[in-house]
């Protein structure tokens, strides 16, 4: 697995390509949206549900020494050291929380918001629904050949405490495989990434404080904050299952909002994604991105 801090050196290296893109035009879709013709040949579909990890996990800051000196070998050493000195020190704060989370069976919540989520109105016919371990990219398109379901839907989720430590952000990558289809080698025949995120009511001091907050009365705020936020997520699932191709690249003439990034390019901070407004609440907006990706903002 690719070490933490180059995976967030890919990320901004996806995000800057992603930049250049957007001013230049030249946008391409990460979404693929599902076909009715690949519904029609679904008869059972198993939901295999996945977490990144067992316990929250907290995002640090990116060191950016060696940009700042014009690149090099030092540069880039130091920028490591910092990075895993960071990465040691939110480890410590977050132990607090983590204890009080250590009832909270994130992998149980998830799995019970898509099954209940995912059978109701059914938009694929699920047969059931499964949680398991980190599930490797390179990995899936095999276990989806091997099931005895005509199609596998995996959701693959993330989810972890901002660098300031003042919200909790949750992200999701889904890819549905048709049996048939991934047999021949063929791609997923549906997949994209969602991103959502709640947040403390008031700004926080300082981490530490922060950690105080979410951890009162045993971790309730934050086992809120996960329980809506994975709900959340089921129903932008749903929503976009039923989208067109329509949504895969939204015109530059509609967009109106920024909203956090999905994907990859989500674990670097501060980064935001113009998009247009997919779907709004009282207090929730959803924004398809320029490149499908869907996102929740409050």
């Amino acid at each position: 697995m690719m070490p933490c801090t180059s995976f967030v050196r890919a990320g901004l290296l996806v995000a800057g390509l992603a930049s250049s893109l957007l001013f230049t035009g030249c946008v391409t879709s990460n979404r693929t949206a599902l076909a009715p013709a690949s519904v029609g040949k679904l008869k059972a579909v198993d939901v295999t549900t996945s977490l990144a990890q067992p316990e929250i996990a907290a995002d640090v800051n990116p060191s950016n020494v060696a940009a700042i000196t014009g690149g090099g070998l030092i540069g880039a050493l130091i920028d490591v050291a910092v990075e895993a000195n960071r990465a040691k020190k939110a480890e410590v704060t977050i132990t607090p929380l983590r204890d009080a989370l250590i009832e909270f069976n994130s992998g149980e919540v998830l799995r019970t918001h898509v099954s209940d989520k995912m059978s109701a109105e059914p938009i694929l016919p699920i047969r059931k629904v499964l949680i398991t371990g980190p599930v490797k990219e390179k990995d899936v398109a095999a276990q989806a050949a091997k099931s005895d379901a005509d199609g596998t839907l995996f959701i693959s989720v993330d989810y972890r405490l901002s660098p300031n430590f003042d919200r909790v952000r949750v992200l999701a990558h889904v890819a549905l495989f048709d049996k048939e289809t991934t047999a021949k080698g063929g791609k997923p025949v549906y997949q994209n990434d969602f991103a959502t995120y709640r947040a403390l009511a008031t700004v926080p001091k300082d981490r530490a404080e922060a950690i105080k907050v979410w951890c009162e009365n045993h971790g309730t705020p934050m086992r809120d904050a996960l329980t809506s936020s994975f709900a959340e997520i089921v129903e932008m699932i749903r929503f976009d299952l039923r989208q067109g191709e329509e949504a895969n690249l939204v015109p530059k003439e509609s967009w109106t909002n920024n909203a956090p990034m999905a994907g990859r390019m989500a674990m670097v901070q501060g980064l935001s994604a113009r998009g247009s407004v997919a779907k709004k609440t009282d207090d929730r907006t959803w924004v398809r991105t320029s490149t499908g990706e869907l996102s929740s903002t409050d």
